[in-house]
């Protein structure tokens, strides 16, 4: 669906869906607080999306360029596209421009399309991601970025009019944005969405080969596929407490109740102080994990253990600074059973 060329009688979307509400009435032509995608004047219908309006629609509504300098209302947002009156200058209008200026061939990518996809609830960047087919589009536009790709899929995507690639391909593109912490999170939120799977992104990642962002992405899937790097940062953290002399249970350790039964296995446990270390992985992310995770540690709260968690990327980024901060809670619980 190109842009600004929507039935006229879709539901209105300067934004995620409202109401529609004629506001004012200007040179004829009624405009409202929301994108009317063809408003009834004089002179016809008049089309736009989320506030955003090329200069070929309003000359088809019968406003030329030379009368717009005299229409200070209509404010020149980009060469040949303007905001409409009353446009609210949000994520959907700047959406909206970018596809509009990049061309019919355009789809939201990265972190702009896993917003509209609302896997992330704001972009994590301050610039819309935009991509295009191979050989068309360019590189540097204000406001916007748009990539080039290849390999990009077919499928496309649409929320409030609005052009995205799939979730699993705008995963791919988000990782040469933001760290491996964000595109963990990213991908845990997809995946508790039901909007994507490891094997829908590893297919991406395998067909698209090398890519800006491939080696954080392929770092990441391992991250959420394998238990030996979740082993080897616990190996990390261990060696380092052990530096600072803090006693530590070898290997995982159960937790019993009073009766005994294991309630819990504790990653790294300081049993002198009820204190469980837990070395989470990116599985941790997802918000059914999160739910169990807090069963879990209210249980062992119920038998008086301390549970203090880190994300594996800590343990990546400052594996002393960790153990130092363990180590601290460790002395302090200590004092407090013998104060």
């Amino acid at each position: 669906m190109a842009i600004g060329a929507i039935g006229a009688h879709a539901t209105p979307t300067w934004g995620p869906a409202r109401s529609k509400s004629v506001a004012n009435r200007v040179e004829g032509l009624w405009t409202s607080d929301w994108t009317v995608e063809d408003v009834p004047n004089d002179r016809g219908g008049m089309q736009h999306l989320h506030g955003v309006i090329t200069l070929a629609q309003l000359e088809a509504a019968g406003i030329s360029e030379r009368r717009l300098e005299r229409m200070p209302e209509y404010e020149r947002v980009a060469r040949g596209h303007y905001a409409m009156p009353g446009a609210r200058r949000d994520f959907w209008f700047d959406a909206a421009l970018a596809l509009s200026v990049a061309g019919e061939d355009s789809r939201l990518t990265g972190g702009s399309a896993l917003h509209v996809a609302q896997v992330l609830k704001a972009p994590q960047t301050g610039r819309i991601q935009v991509v295009v087919p191979e050989g068309k589009g360019s590189r540097k536009r204000a406001g916007f970025d748009v990539r080039r790709s290849s390999h990009l899929p077919d499928a496309i995507e649409s929320r409030f009019g609005v052009r995205t690639v799939p979730v699993p391909y705008a995963l791919t593109d988000h990782a040469r944005d933001v760290a491996d912490a964000g595109v963990a999170y990213a991908l845990s939120q997809a995946m508790g969405l039901r909007r994507a799977t490891l094997e829908d992104v590893r297919a991406v990642v395998d067909e698209r080969g090398q890519f800006p962002g491939s080696a954080r992405m392929r770092r990441v899937l391992d991250d959420f596929d394998g238990v030996e790097s979740h082993s080897k940062r616990e190996r990390r953290l261990r060696r380092a407490l052990v530096k600072l002399g803090v006693p530590i249970a070898d290997g995982v350790y159960d937790i019993l109740d009073e009766r005994g039964q294991t309630v819990a296995q504790a990653d790294i446990a300081l049993v002198a102080a009820l204190l469980d270390v837990e070395v989470d992985g990116p599985h941790h992310l997802d918000p059914l994990q999160q739910a169990r995770d807090r069963v879990r540690d209210r249980g062992l709260a119920a038998l008086d253990w301390h549970v203090v968690r880190y994300m594996y990327w800590e343990i990546d980024e400052d594996v002393d600074r960790v153990a130092r901060e363990v180590a601290d809670l460790y002395h302090r619980r200590l004092a407090r059973a013998a104060a």
